[in-house]
């Protein structure tokens, strides 16, 4: 169990950042509630490391568990829509390039989200299944299907300049 608290220890500091990006998307771009979130999401990993199993990659099941711990917290609270596992991934700077802004927010939320674990926070596909609870071909599809979209929309914004 050391190793993989260790583990986690190692996977907090290398991408916390990308963690808090994304629970920015989950709680409407409040940074405080962001990185309260992402530490919570921790917290119940580190406190229940014993549970992982090995059968996935340990991010995906960090992921998971923030992904989780959102939906409940914003279920609890009647004034904040509760989160879906389909979470609306969005550029983690809102200063990004607006084509591409704009792209991805013609993609469904499903495909933001698999767009933005795999671009942006660099995940296996193997950690997105695990992450999202779906399987590695589900992954694979939907972000060769996201990637095609955004590429003939990037084009298509390319021409029409």
């Amino acid at each position: 169990m050391d190793t993989i608290q260790n583990e986690l220890e190692a996977l907090y500091r290398e991408r916390f950042t990308q963690f808090v990006a994304m629970a920015m998307t989950l709680v409407g771009g409040d940074v405080s509630e962001a990185n309260d979130l992402v530490q919570e999401a921790f917290a119940r990993a580190y406190a229940n490391a014993e549970s992982f199993r090995g059968e996935g990659a340990l991010a995906g099941w960090v992921w998971r568990i923030l992904f989780n711990h959102a939906s409940r917290d914003r279920s609890a609270r009647p004034d904040v829509v509760a989160v879906d596992h389909d979470v609306a991934a969005d550029l983690p700077n809102p200063s990004g390039d607006p084509e591409l802004r704009a792209a991805l927010h013609a993609l469904s939320p499903r495909q933001r989200t698999i767009v933005f674990l795999r671009f942006y926070a660099g995940l296996s596909y193997e950690e997105i299944a695990t992450a999202l609870d779906v399987q590695s071909g589900t992954v694979a599809a939907t972000l060769h299907q996201s990637t095609a979209l955004l590429r003939h929309l990037l084009s298509a914004d390319e021409v029409t300049r």
